[in-house]
């Protein structure tokens, strides 16, 4: 029997082009996510924290393929924690566990409400390098990077008090408590009094106005969240184009008048007035 051995060993780009060349089964590679990881290599964002680059007997790849990749990409000799040995019967077993998500992330940080304040802090990242658009697409990699939002948070600790005032908010009918979390917090940078108004009359439907655009929000928010059509339900990046906008327009006393509120057919998102 092959003796498995577990060390720290540094990959660098010919290292991990000869261990690649091996070949072996394995899925197919995602650009995202190979690109996701490189960026963190590049900037020494990329943390050794105990996973590892698995090799089976023959020396092939059985797991760390897209770190590995990255490796090259970046350039960047980086620490990685090595086995070596695996029968490659266990290769069917990798990530057959229960995946930490960042919400289990900042929960074991002490936060509170953690899986909104993670939801939200994506939506910071997002903000800020202006990626908002990109809201809908659920290919891997594209998703912010857990360092990311934790600086985010940091940046911007007082979103933690939109979030904590949002949980006692009703929005089931609406929607997402981390978006509307994110907004309030973004809206109020400006203009802190109106968002307080917009946001709160967002939530409780009072005193408003049929032709106030917080109220053609809500009336399209509401009807999209009782649909049983899928097809006519609205998804993240629709709610943050509507509420951008009505937003705007609640903000603009010189902008056009706001009738009707209709769902945008592009990727575009606003800017946040």
């Amino acid at each position: 029997m092959t003796k498995i051995t577990t060390t720290v060993e540094t990959w660098t780009k010919k290292k991990a082009e000869a261990a690649l060349a091996k070949g072996g089964p394995n899925r197919k590679s995602s650009k995202n996510v190979i690109t996701k990881y490189a960026t963190a290599m590049s900037c020494d964002k990329w943390e050794m924290n105990g996973e590892t680059i698995k090799l089976s007997t023959a020396s092939t790849v059985l797991d760390g393929r897209h770190r590995l990749l990255a490796v090259i990409q970046s350039g960047k000799d980086v620490k990685m924690l090595t086995v070596r040995g695996l029968p490659k019967s266990t290769q069917k077993t990798v990530d057959d566990g229960y995946k930490r998500t960042l919400g289990h992330i900042f929960q074991m940080r002490g936060e509170v409400n953690s899986t909104t304040l993670a939801y939200a802090s994506t939506l910071l990242v997002r903000w800020e390098q202006e990626r908002l658009s990109g809201l809908r697409s659920r290919a891997t990699g594209t998703r912010p990077l857990r360092h990311e939002c934790l600086q985010a948070l940091d940046k911007h600790p007082d979103i933690r008090d939109y979030v904590a005032h949002n949980a006692t908010h009703n929005y089931k009918k609406i929607g997402s408590a981390g978006l509307f979390s994110f907004l309030w917090y973004v809206c109020s940078i400006k203009h802190p009094q109106a968002a307080d108004e917009f946001f709160t009359n967002l939530s409780y439907g009072l005193e408003l106005k049929r032709t106030d655009a917080c109220y053609l929000l809500r009336e399209k928010l509401i009807k999209a969240q009782g649909e049983n059509d899928p097809r006519k339900k609205l998804d993240g990046l629709h709610r943050l184009q509507l509420i951008i906008k009505a937003w705007n327009h609640t903000v603009d006393p010189n902008g056009p008048v706001l009738t009707q509120l209709k769902v945008p057919k592009t990727q575009t998102v606003p800017e946040i007035l």
